[in-house]
């Protein structure tokens, strides 16, 4: 992700969406691949959220394979679009450590919704509103909110929304998210007949 991409007609409050491919595809409990319908995800997205008063102007798909995440974006793609213009973006790392990558572009899409709020105004205004939708239950990521709270206070007005496993939902979300979505709940998510990807 690039500050640019957030600086391109960003309206107060903004929102971005984070999926963490192999945290949704595979299972905790026997680390066997779910086969997921990554359409019903993107439908249960807009259906559970209500993300027509923001701007949303960044989604991202992580893996460390670059042909999942290219797959896994051209089928959330198409389902996003129906109701936001919004690109989702394919984002690869080979090392495996997709936490990073996510972490970074949390931070990023605050600073870049910081800057851009500059550019538009003139001047930076506070508190500054932004959305982050959050696929994954993951414990690495609440070291980025908790920096966030520290760094900005209330100067930012944060919302997190977590989706995630039942099992492997780290409890203290529980303290920071906004709302919590279990997997589990979405209908046709997860299918049998349909190819792992």
């Amino acid at each position: 992700m690039t500050i640019q991409q957030f600086e391109q007609g960003w309206e107060n409050p903004a929102s971005a969406i984070f999926v963490d491919i192999p945290n949704v595809a595979s299972s905790r409990v026997d680390g066997r691949k779910r086969r997921i319908v990554w359409s019903a995800l993107a439908k249960a997205i807009l259906d559970n959220n209500d993300l027509q008063d923001t701007n949303i102007r960044y989604t991202a798909v992580y893996s460390q394979y670059k042909r999942e995440a290219d797959v896994v974006a051209s089928l959330i793609g198409p389902v996003m679009r129906t109701r936001l213009p919004t690109y989702v973006e394919a984002v690869t790392r080979t090392d495996k450590d997709i936490d990073s990558l996510i972490m970074n572009d949390i931070w990023q899409s605050v600073v870049g919704h910081q800057q851009s709020t500059i550019v538009r105004s003139g001047r930076l205004q506070f508190p500054l509103q932004i959305r982050h939708i959050l696929v994954s239950g993951d414990a690495g990521y609440l070291r980025a909110y908790k920096g966030l709270a520290q760094v900005y206070g209330d100067y930012l007005q944060r919302e997190l929304i977590v989706y995630s496993w039942r099992d492997s939902l780290n409890h203290e979300f529980a303290t920071v998210a906004n709302q919590i979505h279990f997997l589990d709940d979405i209908p046709g998510l997860v299918q049998s007949n349909e190819p792992v990807i």
